[in-house]
């Protein structure tokens, strides 16, 4: 009680001295002065308050003051200087620095420990306990006796927290004098992506089922202690547990993105993902399946002779094998291949049908196309290949589809493959709508003459009907939850530790020898065989084939290849597939750029608390901008509006900001004109769904709209009233797609993967014609935004990216993307460090330089007026300022305090501005 209330001053005190600007680490990474000395405090609060070390409260207040104190010394300019510069060696060690803020402090907290704690400062560090400074503090008159062991721990928990890898810094407990006041254990990951979020997630709660306090987050897992006489231990089984309930909530709480992702395209995988088919929701895949072939006027010619010949063989012999005989492309052919007896059924001349009967079939078979695809999903799902049901299985369904549509039909139908008008409507769709009504308890001599929404829901309905009644004959019923533990199973193989069972390394290596032997072998084998995974560089050998729908680019992930080889689909590992499944069950879609937030170096459990409220009032915020799923909204959040978000930025101080100023800075607040028209394009879309008949809205709906419009309106006000197909309307007519969502669980890994639906190539940050250095450039003003307010390291990344590489070679604030003239630009500017791991990763101490450069360019670009495909990099290489301002007279006939006031800005990141 004492040390948290404590900590809300000292972190005052801290922001008020401008830690959070001031270094504290810098080399292979880079720390913060205020989040050093607040990993150090932070661990003295968590052995204090679970009682892990036996301290009077005297002696905790020692502890405290003495660990937010320890390096106050570092921030001087002097020490400043010598870190980012080097030089003669600067002690950081400053007593009367150090005095002053303890007595501040105490004085503040009614607290008389001020000796005591200024010699914990003084002689924390191993190399300044000198003879001399030694004997001066045991000569000295301090109270306790005991400041000596202080001295040490707070010695030891410095040490401690400044080490960058997470196993270094459990060796370094267990060797330490911490190791005789907590045990000390750790969870570690492979850091793939969202599924890493959910391992950190549950793992943590693992860990504290069993009573141990976790201490730092790094991004590769965490580090716990708890007491000495503490026997429990987490076991990986306990971890799986976890995760599998953890998805479960997940895709419960996703359910609405499924139909888009059960449901491809109908010319191409129709059923892409049949692992994820959950029978209880097999009517919106249905209705899904609708989007994906819409009604026509009319279908090629050449449907209309086959379908007539199809037909009236199918009529006269009854036997459909025969029937497909006359799916002939060259009409004058289609008497070849048929029996003598039967040539004289069909038609070989086009002179033979009037231009009346092709409108009508023509127009029949396009009105069909939403039916043909609703019934070839249902084919896909009881396909044995697509592994819902078995061979010997199949006969399950027969029997209930031929007893709405009759003898020999499930046989017809099934024999259909792709799309083709003719054959579908003679072996599937003639024996819905030749159906008398009132089989389907409706008022019609047959189901064809019924408004079309009604007829979509009747067999919609039957087939719902069909396959449940077939499944309950199947002896393992297809089941999400299997998928589930199946997903969650995979996903412990990224678990590094704990592991139930030692590994053995030699055979470990022969694996990856044999792999790496024969990966460009196998790079599209699809039998169980040595591969290498192209994404993630794993071993596997039961892979998943990448579809576009799954990888970017497929072909682009075959560095394994041989030269000139002609690249498939490239295998890759069950881990990466499921990965990229977890995405789009995220988003809805394909992420195209994801927004990962990690430790620059490790972060403590009150530090993460922090950063956990940020976040979640992020999500709370966006989610009250952008409504429920069921509204129309009047705003959006978008990473995608770059110049208005410069313009709430500039002048701006982020790390002031509340988190819900912070969100509206990506706010969008959709205007009274784009309203408009999009409630103009929503009328067109709901006239075009129901085939321009109002009539059938209102029987469908119960209700009597005299309009189009006044249907709309309607549905505007309530959309939640209406179905799934409405809703999507809905979305599509307001651009309402969402294009980010924030995963959060553990301070470990924030991710935002984002996307924009309306433009294919193009993710939530760039637009489509834009330069990649441009976008580029964008795409770092949006990542040095999130870092001045949460102060983590920030990375956009594209899909081909490795962010374990990223994440555990973190060496900075903002990383850079990897595009060559844009690094070039960053890494040749004047007066930039250069970070001594990596060139592409923007230091901590350019951040505040390179943000307002940037804000500065994008605010002269309408000044500026360079070509809009690459402005910014233009802008960003000139050769000098004049040459920019020179232009702004030239252009705008007069240059403004504004224009003089960003172009100073814009002169310390210019690359060539010496």
């Amino acid at each position: 009680m004492v040390a948290k209330k404590a900590r809300q001053l000292m972190v005052k005190k801290m922001l008020e001295r401008g830690w959070k600007n001031k270094l504290a680490k810098k080399g292979e990474y880079e720390q913060s002065l205020l989040e050093h000395s607040l990993n150090v405090l932070d661990v003295i609060i968590i052995l204090i308050d679970k009682k892990l070390v036996s301290l009077t409260e005297r002696q905790q207040q020692i502890l405290l003051l003495a660990a937010v104190c320890h390096d106050i010394g570092k921030e001087t300019d002097e020490w400043q200087d010598y870190i980012e510069k080097g030089g003669k060696w600067v002690s950081h060690i400053r007593p009367d620095l150090a005095e002053k803020m303890i007595g501040e402090i105490a004085s503040e907290l009614c607290w008389n420990t001020s000796s005591e704690a200024l010699a914990a400062v003084k002689l924390h560090m191993t190399n300044e306990r000198t003879t001399g400074a030694t004997v001066i503090e045991l000569f000295a008159k301090h109270q306790d006796n005991n400041w000596k062991i202080l001295c040490d721990l707070i010695d030891a928990v410095d040490n401690f927290v400044s080490i960058r890898e997470l196993l270094n810094a459990r060796v370094y407990w267990e060797n330490s004098i911490l190791r005789r006041y907590a045990q000390i254990d750790h969870h570690s990951v492979r850091v793939r992506g969202l599924s890493t979020t959910l391992l950190h997630k549950a793992a943590m709660e693992a860990y504290f089922h069993n009573d141990w306090h976790p201490v730092l987050f790094f991004p590769e897992g965490t580090l716990y202690i708890t007491g000495l006489s503490s026997e429990k231990r987490v076991d990986k089984s306990d971890i799986e547990s976890i995760l599998r309930e953890t998805l479960k909530d997940l895709f419960k709480s996703k359910k609405k993105n499924f139909p888009k992702l059960l449901v491809g395209g109908i010319l191409q995988t129709f059923f892409p993902k049949p692992e994820l088919f959950d029978l209880q929701d097999l009517r919106s895949y249905f209705w899904e399946a609708t989007k994906r072939a819409k009604a026509k006027d009319k279908v090629d010619e050449k449907n209309v002779y086959k379908y007539y010949n199809m037909k009236r063989l199918l009529d006269e012999t009854g036997d459909f094998k025969i029937a497909k005989l006359g799916d002939v492309k060259d009409l004058s052919k289609v008497k070849d291949k048929l029996p003598e007896e039967y040539k004289g059924l069909v038609r070989d001349k086009k002179e033979d049908f009037s231009q009346n009967e092709i409108n009508l079939l023509s127009n029949r078979m396009g009105r069909a196309q939403p039916e043909i695809a609703v019934q070839k999903y249902f084919t896909k799902v009881i396909d044995p290949r697509n592994g819902l049901i078995t061979e010997q299985e199949i006969d399950c369904f027969r029997e209930a589809y031929e007893e709405v549509f009759g003898e020999n039909t499930f046989d017809m139908l099934m024999s259909t493959s792709t799309l083709m008008p003719a054959n579908d409507v003679v072996l599937g769709i003639d024996h819905f709508w030749n159906q008398p009504g009132h089989k389907f308890r409706v008022e019609a001599s047959k189901i064809e003459i019924l408004p079309t929404k009604q007829r979509h829901k009747l067999l919609i309905d039957a087939l719902v009907n069909i396959t449940e009644k077939g499944f309950r004959k199947v002896k393992s019923k297809p089941s999400i939850d299997h998928f589930i533990s199946k997903m969650a199973h995979n996903f412990m193989h990224d678990i590094y530790y704990p592991n139930s069972q030692d590994s053995d390394l030699k055979e470990f290596a022969r694996q990856q020898i044999n792999s790496y032997t024969n990966a460009k072998r196998n790079l599209c084998a699809e039998k169980p065989t040595d591969h290498i995974c192209p994404v993630c560089n794993s071993h596997f050998e039961n892979g998943v084939s990448a579809i576009a729908d799954i990888l970017d680019k497929p072909g682009s992930f075959n560095n394994r290849a041989f030269a000139y080889d002609r690249i498939e689909n490239i295998m890759i590992c069950q881990s990466c597939y499921y990965e990229r499944l977890l995405q789009q069950i995220v988003l809805g879609g394909r992420p195209k750029e994801t927004v990962c937030v990690f430790p620059q170096m490790n972060v403590s459990y009150y530090g993460g608390q922090k950063i956990a409220e940020k976040v979640l009032k992020f999500q709370t915020k966006m989610k009250e901008i952008q409504g429920g799923a069921a509204e129309i909204p009047n705003s959006v959040i978008t990473f995608s509006r770059h110049n208005k978000i410069v313009r709430n930025v500039a002048n701006i101080e982020l790390d002031k900001m509340s988190t819900e100023e912070f969100c509206d800075l990506f706010k969008y607040q959709i205007t009274d004109e784009t309203k408009k028209k999009s409630s103009k394009k929503l009328v067109a879309l709901l006239t075009k769904e129901f085939d321009e008949c109002i009539e059938e809205v209102n029987k469908l709906y119960g209700k009597e709209y005299a309009s189009w419009e006044e249907f709309a309106q309607e549905v505007q006000e309530e959309p939640s009233k209406f179905d799934l197909i409405i809703h999507q309307i809905c979305v599509q007519a307001y651009n309402s797609y969402p294009q980010l969502e924030i995963v959060f669980h553990t301070p470990n890994l924030i991710m935002i993967p984002t996307y924009n639906p309306l433009i294919s190539d193009s993710g939530a940050i760039g637009e489509k014609d834009e330069a990649d250095s441009k976008k580029a450039i964008k795409q770092i003003l949006i990542s040095l935004m999130f870092f001045k307010h949460l102060d983590m390291s920030i990375a956009i990344l594209e899909d081909k990216e490795n962010l374990e590489l990223i994440a555990n070679s973190t060496a900075g604030a903002v990383y850079i993307p990897s595009n060559s003239v844009v690094r070039s630009l960053f890494s040749n500017t004047a007066n930039t460090s250069v970070s001594e791991k990596s060139a592409s990763w923007i230091s901590r101490i350019d951040a505040d330089k390179w943000f307002n450069g940037l804000v500065a360019a994008n605010q002269l670009v309408y000044r500026l007026d360079y070509p809009p495909k690459n402005n910014l990099y233009t802008i960003l290489t000139a050769e000098h300022v004049g040459k920019l301002l020179r232009r702004i007279e030239i252009k705008q006939k007069s240059i403004t305090d504004y224009d003089i006031n960003n172009l100073e800005k814009l002169k310390e990141v210019l690359s060539k501005c010496w």
